[in-house]
């Protein structure tokens, strides 16, 4: 062989490396890509998990806040119930005292009923009643009767 197909041999092997090294350069130019590509999914990703995991706090946080709104809440209705429940033991004790009662006024009515139909009835003349007036009762009658005389007098004269 001589220097001549020795520097072509070379010089293809050359070649060939050269583009081998460019193939591998390419490859590696893509590895470098998707590297690149994944490390910035990988930051968007961890973006959205912080998002997410600050979104979850608030909504934990608001579940806590309402929470304790419940819990007061529940226990200013205890108190309601509580409250409530004493005012209708009275009120079942005023109903008891009410219906007691009633029996009572109607035992009385049935009493004074049956008094009333048990007595002679016995009618009383005007001279009896009249034997009974007061003072007051007289003057009151009296002048009863002369306003009354005075009317008849005053529309007889303009019917004339």
């Amino acid at each position: 062989m001589c220097i001549r197909d020795r520097i072509t041999n070379l010089k293809k092997q050359i070649r060939i490396e050269q583009n081998v090294s460019r193939q591998q350069s390419k490859k590696i130019e893509e590895q470098n890509q998707k590297v690149k590509t994944m490390e910035m999914e990988k930051g968007h990703q961890e973006e959205v998990m912080e998002k997410m995991n600050k979104d979850l706090k608030d909504f934990i946080s608001g579940l806590h806040s309402q929470n304790n709104q419940l819990s007061s809440d529940n226990e200013r209705i205890q108190k309601e119930n509580s409250q409530l429940a004493s005012e209708v033991q009275v009120l079942r004790q005023d109903l008891k005292q009410v219906k007691e009662n009633e029996q009572k006024y109607k035992d009385a009515i049935e009493k004074v009923k049956l008094a009333f139909y048990q007595s002679p009835l016995s009618t009383v003349s005007y001279t009896h009643l009249r034997a009974h007036e007061t003072g007051r009762n007289l003057v009151c009658r009296l002048l009863l009767e002369k306003k009354k005389n005075y009317y008849s007098i005053f529309i007889g004269s303009s019917r004339t």
